[in-house]
């Protein structure tokens, strides 16, 4: 039996989420959500509507999807969930940041976004663009070749379920309070 996802988020988180998104938007591609303006005046009401709800069945709406344009050539997918779905992913996220960051690799073999907690931000450190310019230069003492990979296309092919399990295994949570259904 696993957990309900209403049960892995609370009002502190879903305060996060709010101004997480607020600050940074829910997308790097579309234009910012004036829903967000909305919520945040009846924010309290909101924030109960969500924590009183049964998120695994919650009536909401499919993801705009829309084909992107890549800058060179082709396209790529991308997704605007709707501004609650965006919400309570956030208000997720935020509860399991942490042990998801201890878990990964260190910054010198993973030059990616790292998750550094502010009271409204994932990313207080920034994006780790130094750290991968640094580790760039220093390698370029030793090699002479560099591969080069546009890796767009690889989050429509993500296998959920190993995904699934890093998480759980970061979070080292028990099989119970997975909430494994909601990501399949």
């Amino acid at each position: 039996m696993t957990q309900p996802l209403k049960t892995l988020i609370n009002a502190d988180s879903l305060d996060f989420a709010l101004r997480h998104i607020t600050t940074y938007y829910d997308t790097d591609f579309f234009p910012r959500a004036e829903e967000f303006l909305a919520i945040g005046h009846l924010w309290d009401e909101v924030k109960q509507y969500i924590l009183e709800s049964d998120l695994d069945h919650i009536l909401s709406a499919p993801p705009l999807v829309e084909p992107w344009p890549k800058t060179r050539s082709g396209f790529r997918i991308v997704h605007r969930p709707e501004p609650l779905d965006s919400i309570v992913y956030a208000a997720l996220a935020k509860t399991i940041a942490s042990s998801v960051e201890t878990a990964r690799a260190s910054p010198e073999v993973a030059c990616s976004y790292r998750i550094s907690e502010s009271d409204r931000s994932f990313l207080a450190d920034g994006s780790g663009f130094n750290v991968y310019r640094e580790r760039c230069e220093n390698l370029s003492a030793d090699f002479q070749f560099v591969l080069s990979a546009d890796i767009s296309d690889f989050y429509n092919k993500i296998y959920l379920h190993r995904l699934q399990n890093a998480i759980q295994t970061a979070t080292d949570a028990p099989r119970e309070y997975r909430a494994e259904s909601s990501i399949s």
